[in-house]
């Protein structure tokens, strides 16, 4: 699985971001990979309508890179899933970086 974090409104991808779009496209060609799942994530700042948003557009962001990369898009599955998988637990409303991300799961 790999990791790409974003600021609080970002959403991935973005020049300060790791290579993890790559890394995991050229994976697909190396291993024996059937699926792809996309997961966006959130911290808890924010309503939760908005969150959800955000970690949807955080997911298709990172999805459309690994299709300019060369993965076929039927091999991807993307799932935003707002605030509801935090890393790090936190009160409401507070400000996490490592909960506001996007994980790659090859499978």
């Amino acid at each position: 699985m790999k990791e790409v974090s974003g600021g609080s409104n970002a959403a991935p991808p973005c020049a300060a971001l790791p290579l993890a779009q790559p890394e995991a496209a050229q994976a697909t060609t190396r291993t024996q990979v059937t699926r792809i799942e996309v997961a966006g994530h959130t911290d808890s700042s924010g309503t939760a309508q908005y969150n959800q948003g955000l970690s949807d557009r955080r997911a298709q962001n990172v999805a459309a890179e690994l299709v300019r990369l060369g993965v076929s898009r039927a091999a991807i599955d993307v799932q935003g899933f707002g605030q509801s998988r935090p890393l790090v637990q936190t009160a409401q409303g507070v400000q996490e970086p490592q909960n506001r991300r996007v994980e790659i799961i090859l499978r």
